[in-house]
Formats: C-alpha cells, sequence, structure tokens
C-alpha cells in the first residue's frame, strides 16, 4: 500500500486493531491479540507482539506521517504512555505518535471534541465525562477484578455462573448451561479455558452474546443479566456527568463498544435507568468507535482532551 497519512491503532483487552485514514474513512490493515493492561510486567512483549501480528500485513518500509494509539492503563502523560509511543515507533516510521488511554479514543470517536459523557464498555467499562469548561471524570475502568460494572466480562460471568449452578442442582439457568455446553463442549472445557489463561476477561466476557441471544429467546435469567448491566451502565454514566455538569445542564450522552450492541433489552434498560439517575441527559448514537477516535487523535486539535495525550515527535 502507498504511505498513509494517518495511522490508527486501537488496542483493547479483546483485541488490536490498525487502520489507515483519510478524508473518506478507515481502511483496515490489520488485527492483533488484545492487551490487558500497560502496567502488567509483560506488557511491553505483548504489544510489541500484537502489533508485529496486526501490521504483518504491511510491507515494510512502514512509514505514517503520524500516528493515534488508545489503549488501556494509559490516561495523562507518563512514562509509560513514552515507552508505548517507542514500541509504535519501532514498526511504523512515523514523525509523531500520539497516545492515550482507550476511554479517551472511544470518546473522540463517539462525540469528537465536543462536551458529554461517554461509557465505553466492551470487555471491560470506562466512562469518561468532559464539561464544556474542559473539567474531566473518569469513572470505573478498574479491571474485571475490582470493577468494570455492566461490562461484557460481568455478563459473560453471571452467565457462565447461572449455567454452573443449574448443572450443580442450585437454580440457575438450565438454557444457559445449555449454551455453555453447547460453546465450551461441557464444563471442564470451560474450567480448563479460564483457569489456564493469563488473560481470563476476554474468554468469560466471549460469552455475553450467547446470554444475550437467551435474553431475546425468553429466558428470565438472562434477560435479567442484561436488564441490569444496562442499568449498572446508566449508573456509571450518572456518576461522571454528576461530577462535572451543573444540574441544569444537558449533558449529551454516547455508549459505545460491543456491549451496546447487544440489543434492546440492555439499551432499553439503560436509558430508562438514565431517564431516572439523568433526566436531562440526551442520548444520541456514537459517531464512530475507538478507531475513529485514534484516528481523530492522530490529527490533533483536541481542545478539551489534549492534556491527556503523550505525544512522541520525531526530526522529519
Amino acid at each position: 500500500m502507498s504511505p498513509p497519512t494517518i495511522i490508527a491503532i486501537d488496542a483493547g483487552r479483546s483485541g488490536l486493531r490498525v487502520a489507515a485514514a483519510d478524508k473518506t474513512g478507515l481502511t483496515p490493515i490489520g488485527t492483533g491479540p488484545g492487551i490487558e493492561h500497560t502496567s502488567r510486567p509483560d506488557a511491553a512483549n505483548t504489544l510489541r507482539a500484537a502489533l508485529r501480528t496486526a501490521l504483518a500485513g504491511w510491507t515494510p518500509p512502514r512509514r505514517a506521517a503520524t500516528v493515534g494509539i488508545g489503549l488501556t492503563g494509559v490516561f495523562a502523560p507518563s512514562p509509560e504512555a513514552l515507552e508505548v509511543a517507542a514500541l509504535v515507533g519501532e514498526q511504523i516510521e512515523a514523525p509523531a505518535v500520539h497516545v492515550t488511554s482507550d476511554v479517551v479514543t472511544s470518546y473522540l470517536g463517539a462525540l469528537g471534541t465536543a462536551p458529554g459523557v461517554v461509557v465505553a464498555a466492551g470487555t471491560g467499562t470506562i466512562c469518561l465525562a468532559v464539561s464544556p469548561e474542559g473539567d474531566t471524570a473518569r469513572v470505573d475502568g478498574w479491571g474485571y477484578l475490582l470493577g468494570d460494572d455492566g461490562s461484557g466480562f460481568r455478563i459473560g460471568r453471571e452467565g457462565l455462573a447461572a449455567g454452573l449452578r443449574a448443572a450443580d442442582g442450585r437454580g440457575g439457568s438450565p438454557a444457559l448451561l445449555a449454551a455453555l455446553r453447547a460453546r465450551y463442549g461441557d464444563i471442564s472445557p470451560l474450567i480448563a479455558l479460564v483457569y489456564g489463561t493469563t488473560h481470563p476477561a476476554p474468554q468469560i466476557a466471549a460469552f455475553a452474546p450467547d446470554v444475550a441471544t437467551l435474553a431475546r429467546a425468553g429466558d428470565p435469567i438472562a434477560a435479567d443479566i442484561l436488564s441490569r448491566a444496562g442499568a449498572e451502565l446508566a449508573d456509571t454514566v450518572a456518576a461522571a456527568a454528576h461530577r462535572v455538569f451543573e444540574p441544569d445542564d444537558h449533558p449529551e450522552v454516547a455508549a459505545t463498544g460491543g456491549v451496546p450492541r447487544l440489543g434492546p433489552i440492555l439499551t432499553d434498560a439503560f436509558t430508562s435507568a438514565l431517564t431516572r439517575a439523568l433526566p436531562t441527559a440526551r442520548v444520541r448514537p456514537p459517531d464512530g468507535d475507538a478507531l475513529l477516535g485514534a484516528a481523530r487523535l492522530a490529527r490533533g486539535h483536541l481542545g478539551r482532551l489534549d492534556g491527556h495525550v503523550q505525544r512522541l515527535q520525531r526530526a522529519a
């Protein structure tokens, strides 16, 4: 391919995506494994390997004018963010690399630089509110052991737990047990998969679409799991909004990531709970996802969010 002007990278827990961006949109380049967290001891090697996989189809020399990357564990300028920029620079020759948190790229993809609130719910959950004055508030993003309420991990875990309770004869959902067996073969392969990996969250979150399918088919336990997830995401949005908006403000709200795409049982619960918790909110569809946000990050001129970006400039 000819050298693109902009390279956008979205490094989430479930996978890494790379695309070239121009005025016509985004052109996919490749995908790689997910990135758990930049604080992990193996984070640098994991990111390096994931980038190498995603860029395998792009023949060297790999050049761009600018690169934007969003990933978990980076929110403000820091040594860790500089290390990420340097790792990207190893594989893509570019005068500028822009690094930020995946919640910032999710926000940029959903609302651009306009004030509002964006909740990004995929494998994990994180929310960012930005006031008209430029004040910001982050809510959740604590990871699957400490937070991630309403996330794909939470939905998948609750669905699997309900299936395992049915297997034990402790209630639960026979329908979710059947779905568990259809996906994993039986319980033993599931246990080996979850406890035999260093990154269990994506494995567990992969069951969330099965929960959504059964919810749509009428399973009451699956439907309850989805409804509670929607309400938890609304609580997260309201908490972020209350920290930076005035009571009479009307913040725009967008939900992005894989979880909002699980269907109306979840999104209706989200809207209903948000109406109660934040009646002045204006829910709108996102412009796009975190990959679009990474492209917008690379273009710069981020206004209120500029202070949350680590930049590495090199001589052209």
